[in-house]
């Protein structure tokens, strides 16, 4: 009886001692399971947060590219219309800068179509930079000429007053000799004063009466004049009727006077010494002397002297 209660309480003692090792094995497991499931949540916690960093700086870095990207389409357009600019107010680089724009235009739809990444925005960023200095190249030159033509300008304007200056100068020149030339041309000119025509009967009486009148006498007075060489003188006389015709002996007398050929009446040559010399001319009449006014005209060196009038009565 003991023997069996002693089995008995044996048995039941490793019996338990199996169940609580048993239950502390799954404790230990549900633990450890646990342990583990905790390090793999904080393990994919800890990835999803690196994960959604990168994604935020990639979407930054991506946003920031954009922004550079706009820029850098606003620089080359900022570059484009000082080009534009510069080649309205300078035309000698015209055909540099055509091209130029160009070349600015290419780069901006390589800029809009690329896929946007560091590199190309590098590559791109160096190819805005040599544009920009060849630009700031051409605005240096164009400034310069532009310098320059002011200049030009300046001293053409200064040139084109001192020229307005020297042609008032010469216009007033030229009027004063004009005038001077006018006044020495009418003072070489002689002049005939005292003109008096009478008409002569055949006793050498004056008459008035155009039947009676068998000579007219031509009496003037040659006067004074420095200016006028001295020597011989033909002077020419005309007697004009009022029909207009010209009293003469021969139609075959004539002169020059303004590079034509007219007829005179008579003519007589005169010393002339630049002093005053009296002249007398006489033309005889036929049946040419009618009543009415007569107008006597003098010439001398293919120049108009003198002129006055007559009347022979009925």
């Amino acid at each position: 009886m003991e023997n069996t209660e002693n089995a008995s309480e044996f048995v039941d003692d490793n019996g338990v001692e199996t169940k609580k090792r048993s239950t502390i094995g799954i404790h230990i497991f549900y633990i450890v399971l646990i342990l583990l499931l905790l390090g793999s949540v904080s393990y994919l916690f800890n990835q999803n947060k690196q994960v959604t960093e990168t994604l935020h700086i990639c979407d930054t870095s991506k946003n920031n590219l954009s922004v550079e990207r706009e820029q850098m389409i606003h620089s080359l357009d900022s570059i484009a219309e000082q080009l534009k600019l510069a080649n309205t107010s300078n035309g000698q680089l015209s055909d540099e800068i055509k091209a130029k724009l160009e070349e600015i235009s290419a780069l901006k739809g390589k800029i809009n179509s690329m896929r946007v990444n560091l590199d190309s925005l590098s590559s791109y960023r160096r190819e805005i930079e040599s544009v920009r200095k060849v630009t700031i190249h051409y605005l240096t030159q164009i400034d310069s000429l532009n310098k320059s033509n002011m200049r030009l300008v300046d001293k053409n304007n200064e040139l084109s007053t001192k020229v307005e200056e020297q042609l008032k100068v010469d216009v007033e020149k030229t009027k004063q000799l004009e005038d001077l030339s006018t006044k020495v041309e009418k003072a070489s000119v002689m002049k005939a004063a005292g003109i008096v025509s009478i008409g002569i009967n055949s006793k050498s009486k004056p008459v008035t009466k155009a039947k009676k009148v068998v000579k007219v006498k031509t009496s003037f007075t040659i006067v004074e004049n420095n200016v006028i060489d001295a020597g011989q003188k033909m002077v020419y006389l005309r007697i004009i009727r009022a029909d207009g015709a010209c009293l003469t002996a021969d139609e075959t007398n004539t002169f020059k006077y303004e590079n034509q050929s007219i007829m005179y009446t008579e003519k007589t040559e005169v010393d002339y010494q630049n002093k005053d010399v009296d002249v007398t001319i006489y033309y005889n009449a036929t049946d040419d002397i009618t009543p009415g006014t007569y107008t006597i005209q003098l010439f001398c060196d293919g120049k108009s002297i003198g002129q006055s009038q007559v009347t022979f009565d009925k």
